[in-house]
């Protein structure tokens, strides 16, 4: 019985994990000086790693276009996150770009690879997006409404990664598609912050928390990645979009943001609904119906 409750617990250290690092990204004073030096040193760290895994690598065409775009992706994820968050809250953004993922994962592994949710995991992703409008204060977007789009925007390259790397592991080891996400990050990033010439100043202010962001980053993302090479996208997406919970959490009391209580809680709710009624295992089909009855 402990078995079935290892995956969950990956899945939630990992969104706890993600929603750390991209508080640190958000505390940051310079948002792409930031997140360019954590990835740079991301790159260092799974580079013997990945030379150790390179000979497991199949190569095709095919193989070869899957990685390609992936990584244009990713880095496209980064970039876009770094300009959302000099402009919006992480408490506003983060419920956005983390809930867009499993709106459309669990169409597209449904109708693409050939996946399947039961009704407990249609339920959910309902949840998500009762979840997602709770937890978001619409107003303040109707204000900003760029802000939405571009929250909009890095909710899809997140999807389109996941994806792509749940494919690109069918070709080639973890641990190699994980790196060239960050060679991604790093090609995509560095020209902005060669014209930039703001790197010393984050690494005067920050040096300490962008060694903890590398590290949280690369945690994060090989611990989702050991379970979905085995799982499907469907439902193990939803799962880790816990996450949305402790980033929104972390906003509120870490940055002292403004956002409404009562919307929190109804919003944290409905996740964490979505999240047990995923069909990871039989016992959410059990436990579901009993969180739905709770009051």
């Amino acid at each position: 019985m402990v078995s079935l409750f290892i995956p969950i617990f990956i899945i939630l250290l990992s969104g706890f994990c993600h929603s750390l690092w991209n508080l640190l990204a958000k505390k940051s004073i310079h948002k792409l000086s930031f997140i360019f030096s954590f990835q740079l040193i991301g790159f260092f760290l799974f580079l013997p790693w990945s030379l150790l895994a390179f000979s497991d690598i199949r190569v095709t065409p095919k193989s070869l276009v899957i990685l390609a775009i992936t990584m244009t992706a990713h880095g496209f994820y980064l970039f876009l996150l770094s300009k959302l968050y000099s402009k919006s809250d992480l408490s506003m953004a983060y419920p956005i770009i983390r809930g867009t993922g499993p709106l459309l994962l669990p169409l597209i592994g449904t109708l693409f690879l050939h996946e399947h949710l039961s009704y407990w995991g249609w339920l959910g992703v309902g949840a998500i997006i009762i979840g997602i409008f709770t937890l978001c204060d619409i107003r303040h977007f109707t204000h900003h409404k760029d802000q939405i789009g571009l929250a909009l925007l890095v909710g899809l390259c997140v999807s389109c990664y996941i994806l792509l790397d749940k494919l690109a592991m069918n070709y080639a080891p973890m641990v190699v598609v994980n790196w060239l996400s960050t060679v991604g990050n790093v090609i995509m990033l560095l020209p902005l912050v060669w014209k930039d010439h703001r790197l010393k100043e984050e690494w005067d202010a920050n040096g300490h928390t962008i060694l903890a962001g590398a590290l949280l980053s690369g945690l994060s993302y090989m611990l989702f990645l050991s379970v979905l090479k085995t799982g499907q996208v469907a439902q193990f997406v939803p799962m880790r979009e816990i996450g949305t919970v402790f980033g929104t959490l972390l906003g509120i009391f870490i940055l002292k943001e403004k956002i409404i209580v009562a919307t929190v809680i109804t919003g944290n709710r409905s996740r964490c609904g979505s999240v047990l009624s995923t069909p990871m295992f039989p016992l959410s089909k059990i436990i579901t119906p009993r969180l739905g009855t709770g009051g």
